[in-house]
């Protein structure tokens, strides 16, 4: 048991470093962006600065160092020999401390008619005394699990329940899949032509939800787009195409996997308020570079796009 609580405070104490260094060096990284976001929304295209946003998930998910948590090393190879190597300098450290404090010999001066001291290494009393304070100093004390230890079983602890809570809506994602219906062939018709509008080559699936609030993209080795039941029906053609168009975009972009790598990012470095304030910020952009991708693909008709996504919102809001 005591192994196991080294082992695992060994392990804190390595966690904690690595998560303060991180948690100051992204907070740093995202301070910079924000200001950079302030002073270039008005000059440049959401594309551009949804790339410059990227930079603090690259800076998340690539290690500073060779030792970083990504690699056995840093849990194994690092710290178990460092481990060895302290247990086993503590009997030289031990016995030259011991020399230190032994008294040397002291020569008397002959004819002086005292008896010359017998020195600490020829008497048997100090060997025994020497013997006792080496047992006593490699003895090990009781070991108690460190608080970088109890900070390390409360991330590990909330990580678990965001990880179940994950799961949770990917079982939901799927069960609205497996509810939804595919369509008529008008409307695969129109998504048809949307598809090979926003040149979308690879295999991409359409379905109506009887569950679903509002158009989203669902999948990521199959993606499906799902849109309410009533939706179509309730939209024009032009209207309706304009959001095949958006979802595809997002297709188009492999949106699908950077909500993935946020998603393992803010769950990882949940402790991080001013991630929580990045995604959000990522996710505003990716919509604004999506509409500004269907802006360019409407062409003439761009005008009417802000009032159709107005439209779209009013409807899935009023939805029963």
């Amino acid at each position: 048991m005591e192994s196991i609580i080294t082992f695992l405070n060994t392990t804190a104490k390595s966690f904690v470093g690595f998560s303060v260094s991180m948690l100051i060096q992204s907070s740093v990284l995202i301070i910079i962006l924000l200001v950079l976001d302030f002073l270039l929304r008005k000059k440049f295209r959401s594309v551009f600065l949804y790339c410059i946003w990227m930079l603090i998930l690259v800076k998340l998910v690539l290690p500073t160092t060779l030792s970083s948590p990504t690699g056995l090393g840093y849990w194994f190879g690092d710290n178990v020999p460092g481990i060895i190597t302290e247990k086993a300098s503590i009997p030289e450290q031990t016995a030259s401390i011991l020399q230190r404090i032994e008294p040397a010999s002291e020569t008397i001066p002959s004819g002086t008619g005292i008896a010359a001291l017998p020195s600490a290494s020829t008497s048997p009393e100090p060997a025994a005394d020497t013997s006792t304070k080496f047992t006593l100093a490699a003895s090990p004390a009781t070991a108690s699990l460190s608080w970088q230890g109890f900070a390390f079983l409360g991330w590990l602890a909330v990580v678990i329940a965001m990880v179940l809570l994950l799961i949770q809506q990917m079982f939901f994602v799927r069960g609205l899949l497996e509810q939804s219906k595919i369509p008529n062939d008008s409307i695969v018709d129109i998504f048809e032509r949307c598809r090979k509008q926003m040149g979308v080559h690879r295999s991409v699936f359409l379905k109506l939800s009887p569950v679903a609030a509002s158009p989203s993209v669902c999948g990521l080795f199959r993606p499906t787009i799902l849109i309410p039941k009533n939706l179509p029906h309730k939209l024009k053609a032009e209207d309706f195409r304009s959001i095949l168009l958006h979802e595809l975009a997002h297709i188009n972009r492999g949106d699908m996997w950077v909500s993935l790598v946020q998603t393992i990012l803010q769950i990882a470095y949940f402790y991080n308020p001013l991630l929580w304030v990045a995604n959000a910020i990522i996710r505003k952009v990716r919509e604004q570079a999506v509409d500004e991708m269907v802006l360019v693909a409407m062409g003439e008709q761009a005008e009417d796009y802000p009032e159709i996504l107005l439209n779209v919102s009013r409807l899935t809001l009023s939805r029963p």
